[in-house]
């Protein structure tokens, strides 16, 4: 028993350690690197979704995402400076700030899946109606359907406010995070899925093109490319979803766990989930990026002459700037040797 006993103590404490250095790894390093990433794509979907040519009522949408998401990963810098031990024992971040963090950080992700939901169902009707303009007028009522969103998913999110501790006294605190989970995680799972497959069923029985294409060869050209346009995006979006499924449904797993089980923070084994599942939720942030830059040559287009425009715009300017120094110098140097 005593040989078994030291055999085996060994291991647990190497476990320990080792499941300590994986969460301060995941929580800094990776972290500090998806923040990097997600914040510098995040700014390029900005640059490209306000432009002019792309102010459709869809991509205001995707925009407040990306904001939403620029917010997200901002909010984790405190976290990734606690790891590091900048601000572990800030008085200032232990007593209270550290929750509101969290608070917000809950706020901005519910805000952020609800805008996906929003600009999908818009993605599923214009390709339901193919001659339905993408480029309906951003009205009052849009931008007030915006706000409302914004301020339930504030409201799913206000119990996050509240320290776990005042909570756990609270006998109706624990249904108001189901209430949350509901919202936040289960419905926006079923949703998704239910429109992922709206757009696989419409890509397959969307025949009404081809049959314009016999009976016209006038808007041959036209109708191909709003196919092959639709198609694009519908695809963008069907991806977008699915990482948004593959990246959240773990954390959803693992917070039913946590919210029946009182002692689940007491296991170093379950806060390494935590942490594993808190970095795939950032991922799935991180990958809105990529996702639109990989799956859309117009995208990608259009980022481009954004930011050529941009860097010729700075250069111009610099370049002016540097004329007028050069010439008014060369105008005072005859004057200061005479």
């Amino acid at each position: 028993m005593n040989r078994s006993n030291n055999s085996t103590a060994p291991v647990g404490g190497a476990w320990d350690i080792s499941t300590l250095q994986i969460v301060i790894f995941l929580s800094s390093k990776i972290l500090l690197l998806q923040i990097v990433l997600g914040c510098g794509g995040n700014i390029l979907n900005l640059i490209v979704l306000l432009s002019r040519a792309m102010r459709s009522r869809t991509n205001l949408i995707f925009a407040a995402m990306a904001f939403a998401d620029l917010f997200f990963l901002i909010l984790h810098i405190p976290t990734v400076l606690f790891f590091v031990g900048t601000i572990r024992d800030a008085p200032w971040y232990r007593n209270g700030f550290s929750q509101v963090i969290a608070g917000m950080c809950n706020w901005s992700s519910a805000v952020s899946i609800w805008f996906m939901m929003y600009a999908t169902i818009e993605r599923v009707q214009v390709f339901r109606s193919p001659f339905r303009t993408s480029k309906r007028s951003a009205s009052t009522r849009f931008f007030v359907t915006l706000f409302l969103i914004a301020f339930f998913c504030l409201l799913l999110t206000i119990v996050h406010f509240i320290n776990p501790k005042t909570r756990a006294a609270n006998k109706y605190a624990r249904y108001v995070v189901f209430v949350h989970m509901i919202f936040v995680v289960i419905i926006p799972m079923c949703l998704s899925t239910s429109l992922n497959i709206l757009l696989v069923c419409a890509l397959r029985k969307n025949s009404m093109p081809l049959r314009m294409l016999n009976d016209s060869h006038v808007h041959r050209s036209l109708i191909v490319q709003r196919t092959r346009t639709e198609r694009k995006v519908t695809a963008m979006v069907t991806v977008i979803l699915s990482s948004f499924i593959a990246c959240n449904l773990p954390g959803a797993v693992v917070f039913v766990m946590k919210e029946s089980d009182d002692t689940f923070d007491d296991s170093r084994r379950h806060i390494l989930m935590q942490a594993v599942c808190n970095s795939l939720a950032v991922t799935g942030k991180v990958l809105n990026f990529l996702l639109f830059c990989l799956s859309s040559e117009h995208f990608r287009a259009l980022l481009k002459k954004r930011l050529c425009y941009l860097f010729h715009l700075h250069h111009d300017s610099s370049r002016r700037h540097n004329m007028s120094t050069t010439a008014t110098k060369t105008f005072s140097v005859p004057l200061n040797d005479l």
